[in-house]
């Protein structure tokens, strides 16, 4: 789930450095959009097919069941 994650944390906080005493606020830096790294989608994927098999099974059983 978090691969597909935008940002983190707050969206509207603002990044705050200090220089000489003074503090200052800055807007945060906008992220454009990027398709998750490789590996992140390659776990979805096994994630996904996983989740497909067991769908499957028990639509199976559940086949088995009402038709005997």
């Amino acid at each position: 789930w978090q691969a597909w994650r935008r940002g983190g944390g707050a969206g509207s906080a603002k990044k705050v450095s200090y220089w000489r005493g003074q503090r200052i606020e800055a807007a945060p830096q906008r992220r454009s959009f990027s398709a998750p790294r490789g590996s992140e989608l390659w776990r979805s994927l096994v994630f996904l097919l996983i989740g497909g098999v067991l769908v499957l099974g028990a639509l199976s059983m559940l086949v088995n069941y009402i038709t005997f």
